[in-house]
């Protein structure tokens, strides 16, 4: 376990960057499948937090949208459209701390050769440690 800071931004990326291993075509051990899912879950934590912040601020500067059945951010309505940019822009600049759970880079390379994937080096960053 190691604790990391991570942008808000990065969260939805390594989320992403999690799913994708499975279409890598590595053989993973069950010890990274593991780390991998504990991770997808405390991501999917914050993940809820910066939701919940952008839903707050589409209540806030959104318009009652008929085809949506509730509210959205209208780009015709500048003002509005500039605000919310502006404040979800400062949430995904936050950082969060994670207690990352980590593997050693000697247990990935166990895997074998793998396809690069969109966002991998996140996982490298956060997940894989020397």
């Amino acid at each position: 376990m190691m604790k990391k800071e991570i942008t808000n931004a990065e969260v939805p990326a390594l989320i992403q960057a999690i799913d994708d291993l499975p279409k890598t075509e590595a053989k993973f051990s069950g010890k990274l499948l593991f780390a991998f899912s504990k991770n997808r879950g405390k991501l999917n934590s914050v993940m809820k937090h910066i939701e919940a912040a952008r839903v707050k601020l589409i209540e806030q500067y959104g318009k009652e949208d008929k085809e949506r059945q509730g509210k959205a951010i209208d780009p015709e309505d500048k003002k509005a459209f500039s605000k919310f940019q502006e404040e979800y822009g400062t949430v995904l600049s936050e950082k969060s701390e994670v207690d990352f759970h980590t593997v050693k880079l000697e247990e990935f390379e166990k895997s074998g050769d793998m396809k690069p994937f969109d966002n991998m080096h996140l996982v490298f960053e956060y997940i894989i440690e020397e």
